[in-house]
């Protein structure tokens, strides 16, 4: 889209650009690695190359003009969006209560803590505040509010496949720590965050931005 010149391509980049950042992150310092992995260049490329997307996401879209939302539709998505933050933290609240009584790590989390630790940090300490910024941002009806909308849902929509895929491999592998129930759960979760970004993404490629007139 963006290579055709149509303005809603750099919108939609922000999320599989968050996406991309979000998770290469915990593959470089998840790990703990002890050695020096081959795999490490191109575990820095993809993170440089996400980050360069999304800024150059961000800063184009200034540029293009976003349909302000009408003031009760933007509250309605202020609400599905704290509904989001409001399901990511439900995934640690076992782990804040433990925090208060120093219990010590169990199961598959005491195999690779700093990969826990880390996607800990990124949900509680960026997903969950940005998506409750953009929430705000759009029960105020500010500027910015549209394209954080699609950025956070285009983000969304691709974290719950990726966690339910993990459930299913713990699961064809006979991993004593899968969840059918759990991976159930994830895979549900996953095609609604899914239906509910290709409908905003519909909207916004289709009425937004109509196809422009050759001259």
């Amino acid at each position: 889209m963006t290579w055709r010149g149509r303005p809603a391509g750099v919108v939609l980049a922000l999320g599989p650009a968050v996406y991309t950042a979000y998770m290469f992150a915990q593959y470089i310092a998840g790990p703990a690695y002890q050695y020096y992995p081959r795999v490490l260049t191109f575990h820095l490329a993809l993170f440089v190359l996400a980050g360069s997307i999304g800024t150059s996401a961000w800063s184009a879209t200034k540029t293009v003009r976003l349909p302000m939302l009408p003031h009760r539709q933007a509250r309605r998505h202020a609400i599905v969006l704290v509904l989001l933050a409001a399901f990511v933290v439900s995934r640690y609240v076992p782990a804040l209560i433990d925090s208060w009584n120093d219990r010590r790590l169990a199961g598959e989390h005491v195999r690779e803590p700093a990969m826990y630790w880390s996607v800990v940090l990124l949900d509680l300490g960026v997903v969950v505040p940005v998506t409750v910024a953009a929430a705000g941002a759009l029960w105020r009806s500010a500027r910015d509010a549209t394209k954080l909308l699609y950025g956070v849902v285009g983000c969304f929509a691709l974290v719950p496949p990726s966690v339910a895929a993990m459930g299913i491999t713990e699961i064809v592998n006979s991993d004593p720590e899968a969840s059918v129930s759990r991976t159930v759960c994830l895979g549900l979760a996953a095609l609604v965050f899914a239906l509910y970004a290709v409908w905003l993404d519909v909207r916004l490629a289709r009425r937004c931005y109509p196809r422009p007139q050759e001259s």
